[in-house]
C-alpha cells in the first residue's frame, strides 16, 4: 500500500528542521531490528503500520506552522524597554528542604528566563542543566525553565529526580499527558483531542473523539492498542523534545484550533474563567502577578515536538526527563457526562451536539521521574488491590451493588452491622453527650424549597426529580416540581422556623441520618466511594455569633476522638473569605477569629487557605490519612450566613429585638458509605473488635462437642457479641481454612480437653502465637475491655 509523503514542511526551529512526517517517523520505532521503508509503505509483518497521514493536515501540521508564525511575531513585537529586575538564585533542592545561600543577579522583566539566570550567575554546567525539570518562584509558584521572569523574585531549580511532592509530580504527569496527546495524533490522525490533565499522584489522561473513517467504519481505540500506543510514547520521550511556551490572543488560539470544536469551547470557557477571576480581583491563571494590562485575555499554547496544545502549564523542560510511565486503561463515555478532574485551565465546556451523541475515548496512565518511584508505585498498587473495599466486601459478604439500582448499595447483614455500629458510636459519644436532637426528615420536597435555598439555581443538574404526572406532583390543584433531597440543611431550616425561638433556646442542634440522593453520572460511580444514594452523619447547629467558638471547639474535639479511635491521622485547614461573599466585614472577621481560636485550642498544627472559603461563610476542612498514606477529605465544619437570610430565620435576642442565627454545618464521618469504604481499606478488612461484624467463631472439633459449643455460642450472644456457631460435619482443618478470609477476631475450638476442663481454646486473628486456653468468664472480660476503647 503506497504511502503519501506530506507536502507541508515546517519552519526551521533551533532543534528541528523536519516535516511532520519525519517527526512521526522518529516516534515510531520498529521492533526486532527488521528494516522498514516508511516512504514506500513496505512493512514487515512484525512492524506496525501508521496511517496514510501521520499527523492530519491541516490540523496538526498547520498548528505547528501557526505556532512558529506567532512565535516569530511575538519576538518582533517584544519591547526593548524591559525594566531591570533583581533575582535571588538558589541552588537545586527539593521542596521544603533548606535552601542554599542565595546568589543575587539582575535581569530584565519579560526577557530573562530561569535557565539564563543560572547559566550566567549560578555557574550551572550543561550536565546539571539537563537534569533540571522546572523552576520554583518565591517558594510557591512552579515556572517553566524558559519562561521569562516578570518581576523581582527568588528562583530555584528543581531536578527531575526530586519531583516527589504532589505539586511537582502533577507537573511531570501533565507533561506526559501532552506526550500521550502527541502519540494519539500520530496513531489516529483524525482524532479530535479534548482534555489532557496531569494529577497530583502521577496519573494522567488524554481523551478525544474519534470520528468514523472515510468509509464510515469505526476506528478502534481500546485496550488492545495500549502496547502499540506505549511504543509511540516512548519514541517521543527518546526524542527529548523541549516544551515551548507561547502566549497568544483569542483570535490566534482559535485559528490554531480551527478544526477542533472541543478546543473552541475550551477557549471560550478559559477566557470566561479568566475574566471572572480578574473581575473578582484575582490574578488570571495564565500569568504571574503583574501590572502589565496588555497581557490580559491572553491564552497560552505549548509545543512539544510535532504537538501543539492549549495549556496553562508549567511543564518539565523536555520529554527526556520522564523516567518511567505506564499506560493503564482505555475507557469510553458519552461527551458531557464525565465528571473527572481537569487541569484547571480547561474549565467545563458545554457538550457539543446532543447529550451522549458523541463517544469520547480516554487513555489513562501514570508517570514518575525515576524507575524506582515506578517500582514503589506498583508495589503500592498491589497492596491497594488487596485492600480494595469492593473485593473485601464480596469476600466478607458486606454489601452488593446491582444493575437494577446503579449507584445505590445494598448493605448485607454483616455490612449493615458495621453501619449500625458507626451510627450508634456517633449517637452515644457525640449526639447525646453534646446535646443534639436526632430527627428524620422527608425525602421529597417541592421546587419552592429548592428555589428558596438556592439549590434550584446552582445544584439542579445534580438532583433527581420525581416523575409523577409528567415530572410533577399535584397539591391543591397546583402543579409543583419536586426533587429528592441532595442535602438536609433546607429541611433543618424549616424545623428551626417551625416555632418561635428565644436566645435562651440557642444553640439548637439537629442531627439527621436520612438518605440523600445525588445524580452522579454513570461513569463517575465507584463502589461505595461515589454513589447516588448515601447516608451522611449530617448535623446543623443554629447558634448566636457568641456561641460559634464553643460549638466548633466541641465538634473538633469529637473529630479528634473519633478519628483516633479508628487509627487515622488527619490535618486541619481553614478557608477564609473569598472575593465574592455575603455578610458584613464584622461578621466575617468574628467568624474567622472564632474558627482560628477553636483550631488553636486543639493544640494541633493547621494551615490557612486564604480566600477559598464558601461565599456564605468560612470553613474548616479535615483531611484524614489512611494506612497507605492516601488523603481523604471527610469531616467539614462550615459557617453559614446565607441560609438564615434565605429562610428568614430569627430568634428573640436578649433585648427583645429579632436577630439572625448563624448555622454551623458539620459532618464528622461524612458519607457513611464512603467512610465505610475508607475504613475497610484502612484496616484491610481486619475490623477492630468493637466494630467487627464477625467477632467470634465457635468450632466444635466433632459432633460430640456440639452441645458444649452451642452453650458457649449462646453465652456470647447473650453478652452482645456477634458469634457464629460452625457446623461439625466437615473436618476442623477445612472449617478453619474457610473461616480465614472472613477474618473473625477470635476463633474458639472446643474438644475433649475443653469440655473436661470447662474452658475454651482461643486463637486470635492477629496473633502469631499458638492458641491459648482460658475460662469463658475470663474470655468475656477480655472481650469487654477490647470492645470498649472509649
Amino acid at each position: 500500500m503506497a504511502r503519501r509523503l506530506m507536502q507541508c514542511t515546517l519552519s526551521v526551529s533551533q532543534r528541528n528542521n523536519k516535516t511532520i512526517f519525519q517527526l512521526a517517523q522518529d516516534c515510531w520505532r520498529p521492533r526486532n531490528n527488521h528494516a522498514r521503508c516508511m516512504q514506500t509503505g513496505s512493512i514487515c509483518m512484525q512492524y506496525r503500520p501508521i496511517a496514510a497521514e501521520p499527523l492530519n493536515a491541516p490540523s496538526a501540521s498547520q498548528r505547528i506552522v501557526l505556532f512558529e508564525k506567532f512565535k516569530e511575531q511575538n519576538r518582533c513585537e517584544e519591547s526593548i524597554d524591559a525594566s531591570e529586575i533583581s533575582i535571588h538564585c538558589v541552588g537545586e533542592r527539593k521542596l521544603n528542604d533548606e535552601a542554599d545561600t542565595p546568589v543575587f543577579a539582575t535581569g530584565n522583566a519579560f526577557v530573562t528566563t530561569p535557565r539564563e539566570v543560572f547559566r550566567t550567575s549560578g555557574g550551572m554546567s550543561k550536565k546539571l542543566e539537563k537534569r533540571m525539570a522546572v523552576a520554583l518562584i518565591d517558594g510557591v509558584t512552579l515556572w517553566d525553565m524558559d519562561r521569562p521572569l516578570q518581576r523581582d523574585c527568588k528562583v530555584e531549580l528543581i531536578a527531575a529526580s526530586d519531583l516527589d511532592s504532589a505539586a511537582l509530580l502533577k507537573v511531570l504527569a501533565h507533561s506526559v499527558s501532552h506526550i500521550l496527546g502527541c502519540a494519539l495524533e500520530v496513531m489516529y490522525p483524525t482524532i479530535q483531542l479534548t482534555n489532557g490533565p496531569g494529577l497530583s499522584d502521577g496519573r494522567f489522561y488524554y481523551e478525544g473523539y474519534l470520528p468514523e473513517d472515510g468509509e464510515g467504519a469505526k476506528v478502534v481505540l481500546d485496550a488492545t492498542k495500549l502496547e502499540e500506543l506505549h511504543d509511540v510514547v516512548q519514541g517521543i520521550i527518546r526524542r527529548n523534545y523541549r516544551f515551548e511556551r507561547l502566549e497568544v490572543s483569542e483570535a490566534q488560539a482559535r485559528e490554531v484550533f480551527a478544526n477542533n470544536p472541543f478546543k473552541q469551547k475550551y477557549i471560550s470557557g478559559a477566557l470566561e474563567h479568566q475574566r471572572s477571576a480578574v473581575s473578582e480581583g484575582a490574578t488570571p491563571p495564565y500569568h504571574f502577578p503583574t501590572n502589565d494590562s496588555s497581557r490580559e485575555n491572553m491564552l497560552t499554547l505549548y509545543r512539544c515536538g510535532p504537538f501543539v496544545d492549549l495549556c496553562r502549564g508549567p511543564h518539565v523542560q523536555s520529554t527526556g526527563l520522564v523516567g518511567a510511565l505506564e499506560l493503564l486503561t482505555v475507557t469510553s463515555h458519552a461527551h458531557g457526562t464525565d465528571s473527572s478532574p481537569n487541569d484547571g485551565v480547561i474549565v467545563h465546556a458545554e457538550p457539543i451536539g446532543p447529550q451522549g451523541a458523541l463517544t469520547m475515548h480516554r487513555v489513562s496512565g501514570v508517570a514518575f521521574p525515576t524507575k524506582q518511584a515506578m517500582k514503589m508505585w506498583r508495589e503500592l498498587q498491589q497492596e491497594i488491590a488487596k485492600r480494595n473495599h469492593r473485593r473485601i466486601g464480596q469476600e466478607q459478604e458486606l454489601f452488593m451493588i446491582h444493575p437494577c439500582s446503579p449507584g445505590s448499595p445494598f448493605f448485607l447483614p454483616h455490612g449493615f452491622r458495621i453501619v449500625n455500629t458507626l451510627r450508634e458510636f456517633l449517637r452515644r459519644e457525640h449526639l447525646r453527650k453534646d446535646g443534639y436532637d436526632e430527627v428524620m426528615t422527608p425525602t421529597v420536597f417541592t421546587r419552592a424549597l429548592w428555589q428558596q435555598s438556592g439549590h434550584w439555581d446552582h445544584y439542579a443538574e445534580d438532583m433527581f426529580f420525581v416523575s409523577d404526572d409528567g415530572h410533577t406532583m399535584r397539591s391543591d390543584n397546583a402543579v409543583l416540581d419536586t426533587g429528592l433531597k441532595p442535602m438536609n440543611c433546607p429541611a433543618h431550616c424549616l424545623i428551626f422556623k417551625s416555632k418561635q425561638r428565644s436566645h435562651r433556646d440557642l444553640p439548637v442542634r439537629i442531627a439527621d441520618f436520612s438518605a440523600l440522593f445525588r445524580n452522579e453520572s454513570s461513569g463517575a460511580l465507584s463502589g461505595l466511594t461515589r454513589v447516588r444514594q448515601f447516608h451522611q452523619d449530617d448535623g446543623h447547629v443554629f447558634c448566636t455569633p457568641e456561641q460559634i467558638y464553643d460549638e466548633v471547639r466541641k465538634i473538633l474535639s469529637f473529630i479528634h476522638k473519633s478519628y483516633s479511635s479508628f487509627g487515622f491521622t488527619y490535618t486541619l485547614n481553614l478557608s477564609t473569605r473569598p472575593d465574592k461573599s455575603m455578610g458584613t466585614d464584622a461578621s466575617w472577621h468574628h467568624a474567622e477569629q472564632c474558627l482560628q481560636d477553636a483550631l488553636n485550642a486543639t493544640g494541633m498544627p493547621w494551615d490557612i487557605d486564604e480566600g477559598n472559603g464558601a461565599f456564605y461563610g468560612p470553613k474548616i476542612d479535615i483531611t484524614l490519612k489512611d494506612a497507605l498514606g492516601r488523603d481523604h477529605q471527610t469531616a467539614t465544619i462550615q459557617l453559614d450566613f446565607q441560609l438564615p437570610e434565605r429562610f428568614d430565620l430569627e430568634y428573640d435576642g436578649a433585648d427583645g429585638v429579632a436577630e439572625r442565627p448563624v448555622i454551623v454545618h458539620r459532618a464528622i464521618l461524612g458519607s457513611l458509605e464512603r467512610f465505610f469504604a475508607i475504613l475497610c481499606e484502612h484496616t484491610a478488612g481486619f475490623w477492630p473488635l468493637w466494630i467487627s461484624p464477625r467477632q467470634v467463631a465457635v468450632c466444635p472439633v466433632s459432633s460430640a462437642h456440639a452441645d458444649a459449643a452451642c452453650a458457649v455460642h449462646e453465652q456470647l450472644l447473650e453478652a452482645g457479641y456477634f458469634s457464629s456457631l460452625e457446623d461439625a460435619s466437615e473436618s476442623l482443618g477445612k472449617r478453619l481454612r474457610q473461616l480465614r478470609p472472613l477474618r473473625y477476631n477470635y476463633t474458639i475450638v472446643i474438644g475433649d480437653e475443653e469440655v473436661a476442663s470447662n474452658t475454651v481454646a482461643v486463637k486470635a486473628r492477629d496473633g502469631h502465637e499458638a492458641s491459648y486456653t482460658i475460662s469463658m468468664e475470663d474470655f468475656l472480660d477480655q472481650l469487654h475491655k477490647e470492645r470498649n476503647p472509649f
